[in-house]
């Protein structure tokens, strides 16, 4: 079970550190101040996992992610079937 959460919480990791890149290489919008966000998190099917993963560690991940994120990050859509 350990195994599987450290594996679990390093996925979340690369989604984290991808939205990172994405938001200072594509020079994204920050939340205005009403609070939309810059940016929205969409997981699909089982693209969730993942998603999940990533909010489930984010308050693990390292601070500057944990800050560089506060600011854009404001949304999370999760779409598919439940059965």
């Amino acid at each position: 079970v350990d195994r599987l959460k450290a594996f679990m919480r390093m996925r979340g990791l690369e989604i984290a550190a991808f939205l990172v890149w994405a938001i200072r290489e594509l020079e994204l919008p920050l939340k205005d101040e009403l609070g939309r966000p810059g940016v929205s998190l969409i997981g699909w099917s089982l693209g969730n996992i993942t998603t999940m993963a990533f909010l489930c560690y984010a308050a693990t991940y390292p601070p500057e992610v944990i800050q560089t994120l506060e600011k854009y990050l404001g949304d999370f859509y999760i779409y598919g079937e439940i059965r």
